[in-house]
C-alpha cells in the first residue's frame, strides 16, 4: 500500500512538473494593460526553447482573435540583467511577427522582425528570434505583425521569453516546510522565477 501511494505521488509530481504554456489574457492590448509573466518562468525542459533547462523561460500562446485584429499583445517581465531571448514559434504561415521592446517607463528600446533561425517550433525564417542584453529591471515586449503593425484576426503564435539571469521569486513559508518530504523535492524542481 505504501509503495502504491509513493508511486502515485511521484507520478503526479512529475506530471505537474512538465513545461506549461501560458494563455494570453485580454485585455493586454497596451503598455498599461500588459499581461504580467513574472512568477511563471521555469526551467522545465521544452524542445522548442533554446537553453530550456539552463535559462528560465515562460511561453505564451497568443492570437489576434479576441481584439479583432485591432491591437498588439503586450507582456511584462523582469530580469536580473544579461541576455534575454525572444523566440516566436508557430507564427508563419499567417503571421510575419514583429516585436517591440520597452523599458519600465514605456520608452521604446528596440524592435525586431525576422529571426532567420530555424530552431524547433520555427515554421519560417520570418518567425522572430531576438537575443538582447538588458540591464536588471522591468520590461515590456509587444507582439505585432510586419511592418510594425497590429495583429490580424486569426494570427496566432507562441512567444517564448528566456532569461539568462532571472529574478528569483521568494517561496512562501508554507512551501519551505514541504521541503521535509518528497513534496519538497517536487516543489524545488518547479522553482518559480520572475
Amino acid at each position: 500500500m505504501k509503495r502504491t501511494l509513493l508511486a502515485t505521488f511521484l507520478a503526479l509530481s512529475m506530471a505537474t512538473a512538465q513545461a506549461a504554456y501560458v494563455t494570453e489574457i485580454e485585455p493586454n492590448n497596451s503598455f498599461a494593460t500588459a499581461q504580467n509573466l513574472n512568477g511563471l518562468f521555469t526551467l522545465d525542459a521544452d524542445t522548442d526553447i533554446t537553453n530550456s533547462t539552463t535559462w528560465a523561460h515562460a511561453s505564451v500562446r497568443g492570437n489576434g482573435n479576441d481584439d479583432f485584429g485591432q491591437t498588439r499583445d503586450f507582456f511584462r517581465f523582469s530580469t536580473a540583467g544579461g541576455h534575454v531571448l525572444f523566440d516566436i514559434d508557430y507564427g508563419m504561415n499567417d503571421l510575419d511577427s514583429w516585436l517591440n521592446l520597452y523599458d519600465a517607463g514605456g520608452v521604446p528600446i528596440g524592435s525586431h522582425d525576422d529571426g532567420g533561425v530555424l530552431d524547433n517550433g520555427t515554421i519560417h525564417g520570418w518567425d522572430s528570434y531576438w537575443d538582447v542584453v538588458l540591464a536588471a529591471g522591468d520590461y515590456v515586449v509587444s507582439v505585432g505583425k510586419f511592418y510594425n503593425d497590429n495583429l490580424g484576426r486569426g494570427q496566432d503564435y507562441v512567444l517564448h521569453i528566456s532569461l539568462e539571469n532571472p529574478v528569483l521569486v521568494p517561496e512562501p513559508a508554507s512551501l519551505a516546510l514541504m521541503g521535509l518530504g518528497l513534496a519538497g523535492l517536487a516543489a524545488l524542481r518547479r522553482r518559480k522565477y520572475a
